[in-house]
């Protein structure tokens, strides 16, 4: 939906982005059943930013914060992200037909 290779996207606000997803998953006659973060950092510290981010989350995809839940890795100091140069996500999100 979103190529990498198109200027149009290019800054674009991710919030942007995940509204029209979910957008279409309404249309299509889905919803969300729940979300599952992984945030990858040398030094995952999101404890005092995770109830914001949930917040956030919930807002944007229109379910409650329990169908949220957001975790810390690290890479033990392997790779790009192991020399704090860079962080990864990783996002499972279930969605269920409506009847």
């Amino acid at each position: 939906m979103f190529s990498d290779k198109s200027k149009r996207f290019k800054n674009i606000r991710s919030t942007i982005l995940l509204k029209q997803v979910v957008e279409k998953i309404k249309s299509r006659g889905f919803f969300i059943n729940n979300i599952d973060l992984n945030i990858i950092t040398q030094t995952p510290k999101i404890k005092n930013l995770k109830n914001k981010m949930i917040d956030n989350i919930a807002k944007l995809c229109d379910v409650s914060k329990t169908q949220i839940n957001i975790k810390g890795k690290t890479t033990e100091k392997l790779g790009i992200i192991g020399k704090e140069k860079a962080i990864a996500c990783e996002v499972i999100c279930s969605v269920i037909k409506y009847d």
